[in-house]
């Protein structure tokens, strides 16, 4: 139906077609319609007709925006003012619609078709397309367009109100204070970030189409991400396990080194004592101090090892730097902020 409208218009300075238009419309319809092709009015459109057939679209569209401004300075039915009006968005719609076919870059494009939407919001905003068959006409094509130019949401968090957010791309420029949440159509885009007392960041974004598009810049859940990585950088298993043993064989050594002291003193006491002696043999004796002597050198060696362990293992931690702060991993997917060694943490999930 679109290209039937587009071949109209091109086609509309030799007459083709307008009677079975004129029909369409009624009688009422028919005379304003034919009064008006009579008039001065209609002849100006020639120059945006024949730019049309040359098919620079762009041109003819800035040049039914300029046939629509001088309506108003006409002296004519305000009937026929509305017709006119939503005759000349409609051209200009039609003529950014056709310059959007002609571009094989996804910026351009959608670009033009945004234009030819906006051109017909118009007409139904303002109540130019009265007959309630035109105005669904539009709207049916605007939810069309929409749909073809794929929009994106992108959100900006700052995480600081005095943050000042300029998103620039293809003839689009924004500008807000805080977070910034913005339908933007596909393509690429310049991010630039002032924030009192912190140098300017710049960054260039990579918008897709149908995509919702995160960008965290806070400055404060970068270094929780810091945080949390130092943290998660613990003393190594290997140097555990040195500090557990070397524990537990050193308190066993002094354990096994103070029992064999203990039985040695406790033989010597009786071996002191005439009363007690009697009832100690000499090959008791003996074995008792010989079995108090192994205990004391095992217990010397065990503690021994146990400190040797525990030594080793705390070198073992210096030397591993565990406690060395170190930067984050890139975030996946990140952009890291020229001349800030901050990143842009960008999180894409696509569009349900």
């Amino acid at each position: 139906m679109l290209n039937h409208y587009g071949e109209r218009l091109a086609l509309s300075h030799q007459g083709v077609g307008w009677i079975s238009f004129v029909r369409k419309l009624g009688w009422f319809w028919g005379f304003i319609v034919l009064g008006w092709f009579a008039c001065p009015a209609h002849a100006t459109e020639t120059p945006c007709r024949s730019l049309y057939q040359s098919k620079k679209f762009v041109q003819a569209a800035k040049c039914f925006d300029r046939l629509l401004q001088s309506i108003d300075k006409k002296k004519q039915v305000a009937e026929i003012k509305r017709l006119l009006k939503d005759r000349y968005l409609l051209q200009g719609a039609i003529s950014m619609f056709q310059a959007s076919k002609m571009q094989q870059v996804m910026e351009p494009k959608a670009y033009y078709l945004e234009q030819a939407i906006v051109r017909l919001q118009k007409s139904v905003d303002k109540k130019y397309c009265k007959a309630s068959s035109r105005c669904f006409r539009h709207l049916r094509w605007i939810e069309r367009w929409k749909q073809d130019i794929r929009y994106s949401r992108l959100t900006i968090v700052t995480g600081n109100a005095n943050s000042s957010i300029l998103l620039t791309g293809y003839y689009f420029s924004q500008t807000q204070k805080g977070n910034l949440t913005q339908q933007v159509r596909p393509g690429t885009y310049k991010v630039v970030l002032k924030t009192p007392g912190v140098p300017t960041r710049t960054q260039e974004i990579q918008v897709k189409p149908n995509h919702r598009v995160v960008v965290n810049v806070t400055p404060i859940q970068l270094r929780l991400v810091e945080k949390k990585i130092v943290i998660a950088k613990k003393t190594p298993p290997l140097v555990i396990t040195g500090y557990v043993l070397g524990s537990l064989f050193a308190a066993a050594g002094a354990g096994l080194l103070a029992y064999g002291l203990i039985q040695q003193m406790n033989l010597n006491a009786i071996r002191t004592d005439p009363v007690a002696a009697r009832n100690q043999t000499d090959s008791d004796y003996l074995q008792g101090m010989e079995l108090g002597r192994v205990m004391g050198i095992s217990g010397s060696i065990g503690a021994g090892a146990g400190v040797f362990l525990l030594v080793g293992s705390g070198i073992a931690q210096s030397m591993s730097g565990s406690n060395k702060k170190v930067p984050p991993p890139p975030l996946n997917p990140t952009l890291t902020l020229r001349g800030s060694g901050q990143h842009f943490a960008i999180v894409v999930n696509n569009t349900p």
